[in-house]
């Protein structure tokens, strides 16, 4: 009988201990994501502020995974649907989306990595941010 409350106390204390560990590593799991993402948001408005856009199109899978690295900071960027701006993307010469132009003229064609736009741009991105 001794044995089985020694066993059943062993146990409670293991299950309050991972209880414990895995509500702390969520904590701290969604501190860095905040954090991530306060980093992207300020890079989106950073490079809409300087009024860098990206030229896209709703199908194209490239532009989609260029979406889903800004997430929900997306929102702040300078975007012309070329789909629906057909005369826009003409007339800045736009053949293949995802396309970031510059104010200079300057154009990055593809899927760009958010550290390239930031080294491009002159904006600011936290090496943690890929």
């Amino acid at each position: 009988m001794k044995n089985i409350k020694r066993i059943l106390s062993i146990l409670a204390i293991i299950i309050l201990v991972g209880i414990f560990v895995i509500s702390f590593s969520k904590n701290i799991f969604n501190l860095e994501n905040s954090e991530q993402d306060k980093n992207i948001e300020e890079l989106a408005k950073c490079l809409a502020n300087k009024n860098i856009i990206e030229y896209g199109n709703w199908w194209c899978e490239a532009c989609n995974k260029q979406k889903e690295l800004f997430g929900k900071s997306f929102k702040y960027l300078k975007y012309v649907e070329c789909s629906k701006n057909t005369q826009e993307c003409l007339d800045k010469n736009i053949k293949y989306t995802p396309t970031w132009f510059f104010p200079n003229g300057e154009k990055i064609i593809g899927l760009t990595p958010l550290e390239t736009l930031a080294q491009k741009s002159g904006c600011k991105l936290p090496a943690n941010n890929e």
